[in-house]
């Protein structure tokens, strides 16, 4: 449950003091009895508070108790806020041998390390290096890389009784297998080690895998080419475009050494081939992957895969209608300073004639901010510019409540809570979802593949995997929705992370009005940071609308979009009102991700204003 619903437990000040008075232990006492976590709202969140090692103890032994009791989910998320909160050696010792215990549950494990690596308290090395942890189920594994990693960049590991110190623990994390997460960031790396986990993305097949090690690749340091021959080599080469490219990182590689960033860059190099593939046999390409690529050429500035990029914009373009060409545009003027949008042949010239001079201003350290930014297209040849105009060709036919969505493989998910009955105009808010996913599913392109999930304490789904939309299976989905009993409790964390893992999509629209009340997590900040970590993952853009949301809950609902490059659309019960061409009564405003009012619709009627314009610039 979040924030917002977390304060109508604390409305009553005198109940709020009344657990500030109580002893740690009465609370803890209270707490172990509760079977409603609604109830002791005040309790657990001055139990939250308590220091030492008994309070974690006690943290620990409670949370897997308070699995299947009403707003469970309530009293774990503030017991996991606790745990977060250890400040001593001793509170995280507590933590860090609950995680590797093989006996507790594989959530409690998740929590305990998760709480280890967003806390500040230093952290026993010894049980994180249990080698147990490289036998763990994936999500807990990547977990445990990515906190030992983080740990270690941080210098909170404590070395007691580890004989090797920070060397163990690097020997460790390069021992632990894909996706190798503890690796990201950390400096000093060997070309032996780095060839090793290149070797082993091309050797693995999991997707999601692969985008976590493309970025792991990407975050080490790269070497300046002018310091290097076969940088010089480099740097020469990538001017020919992706095959030069291609040679002179083989050559280097047979040669028996590369610059730093090189294995970024042939990963990236034969991801990218892969995805012209499929879009050129109007496939999925694998949206974690893609994504990966985009955000880390940005973020570590890999100037020298901007001709791969041109080379995937243009194959893109080509392909069936997506996301992709617009984000790879978005990529390149990011990264370059130029501003060519979605025009593949402009960016081919001006890589041609100013691509040797430019990427040596850029490798020298000079900023696309600082660099010179002739060679601008001509008017008509430079596309629109904009990295949120749909890409030429593609534009963007199919809106939910007005929301323009643009996908291959696209993933509609729907709060099944009791808000959702809640009235929006003439209709509840559970009606107008059907009424608009009966519109949008017959406007999405034919190429376009779909699935629906309704949230409730399990993920009910429309079909086991994304189908086109029919006329028959757009009636299946829709009366999947009109005939939902929207009244459980919602899982909301659990089923948008199962949804993106069960059926490989790019894109996802989630209807909601932002609370949960069963599952793993329900506050903002623990659902946040897991969904941020799933997105890594995945790539999977997600656009959020929220209905009804407030407070917290429409924060939340705008920073997940934030978080995965959506946009956030609110839609709010407006004022009744009468106007000549509508009949008289409720109307419903539609506010975009800053704020504005873009218009209101009353009764199943037309857009009155504003939503003809360009949407709102997404997050790159």
């Amino acid at each position: 449950m979040l924030a917002a619903l977390l304060a109508l437990g604390l409305a009553n000040p005198a109940s709020a003091a009344q657990a500030t008075t109580l002893s740690p232990k009465e609370l803890q006492q209270i707490l172990h009895r509760a079977t409603d976590g609604y109830k002791v709202v005040p309790k657990s969140r001055a139990f939250a508070k308590v220091p030492g090692v008994d309070a974690m103890r006690a943290r620990v032994e409670l949370y897997p108790r308070k699995m299947q009791i009403k707003g469970g989910v309530n009293l774990r998320d503030w017991l996991y806020d606790g745990m977060i909160a250890a400040r001593t050696l001793e509170e995280s010792a507590v933590l860090a041998e609950a995680a590797r215990d093989r006996r507790q549950s594989e959530l409690l494990r998740l929590v305990c390390l998760r709480a280890l690596r967003r806390g500040r308290a230093p952290v026993p090395a010894k049980a994180l290096l249990d080698k147990g942890f490289r036998r763990s189920a994936p999500m807990l594994r990547e977990e445990w890389q990515r906190c030992l990693g983080s740990l270690l960049l941080q210098d909170r590991l404590d070395w007691t009784g580890v004989r090797g110190g920070a060397a163990e623990a690097r020997v460790t994390l390069l021992g632990a297998g894909p996706p190798f997460l503890g690796l990201q960031g950390l400096p000093g790396l060997s070309a032996k080690d780095q060839a090793a986990v290149l070797a082993a993305f091309q050797r693995n097949r999991d997707p999601g895998d692969r985008a976590l090690m493309l970025r792991v690749m990407a975050s080490w340091p790269q070497l300046v080419p002018e310091t290097s021959a076969e940088g010089a080599s480099a740097q020469g080469a990538a001017v020919g475009g992706v095959s030069a490219l291609e040679d002179s990182a083989g050559g280097a590689a047979a040669g028996g050494g590369r610059p730093p960033g090189g294995e970024f860059l042939q990963a990236a190099r034969s991801t990218l081939r892969e995805a012209a593939e499929a879009w050129r046999h109007r496939r999925l390409a694998n949206p974690g992957e893609l994504v990966a690529i985009q955000e880390s050429v940005v973020q570590y500035q890999h100037h020298a895969a901007v001709p791969l990029l041109i080379d995937a914009l243009e194959a893109a373009l080509a392909g069936p209608p997506s996301r992709w060409g617009r984000e790879l545009a978005a990529t390149l003027m990011a990264l370059t300073g130029r501003q060519f949008g979605d025009r593949a042949a402009t960016w081919r010239r001006w890589w041609a004639a100013e691509g040797q001079e430019w990427l040596q201003k850029a490798r020298a350290g000079r900023g696309p901010g600082s660099l010179d930014q002739g060679g601008a297209a001509t008017p008509g040849d430079a596309g629109t510019g904009d990295p949120d105009a749909p890409a030429a060709g593609h534009t963007v036919g199919a809106r939910f409540f007005g929301l323009p969505v643009d996908a291959q493989r696209l993933c509609i998910v729907v709060d099944g809570s009791g808000s959702m009955r809640q009235p929006l105009d003439h209709r509840s808010c559970a009606v107008a979802a059907a009424d608009e996913l009966e519109d949008f599913l017959g406007a999405l392109p034919k190429s376009t593949l779909f699935n629906l999930w309704i949230i409730g304490r399990n993920g009910s789904v429309c079909f086991p995997e994304c189908q086109p939309a029919t006329r028959s299976n757009r009636r299946r989905a829709v009366s999947m929705v009109r005939g939902y009993g929207f009244g459980s409790s919602s899982s909301m964390y659990d089923v948008l992370v199962e949804a993106q893992r069960v059926d490989t999509i790019d894109t996802m629209v989630f209807l909601s009005d932002g609370g949960g009340s069963w599952g793993s997590f329900a506050f903002p900040s623990h659902t946040l940071d897991g969904l941020a970590q799933e997105y890594l993952r995945s790539g999977v853009r997600v656009h959020t609308i929220g209905v009804g949301a407030t407070g917290v809950r429409r924060e939340f609902m705008q920073e997940l979009a934030r978080l995965t490059g959506g946009n956030f659309l609110e839609i709010r019960k407006g004022k009744r009102e009468t106007a000549s061409d509508q009949p008289s009564g409720g109307s419903v405003r539609f506010v975009d991700n800053q704020g504005k009012t873009l218009g209101s619709k009353a009764w199943g009627g037309e857009w009155r204003t504003g939503l003809g314009k360009r949407w709102p610039k997404s997050h790159l």
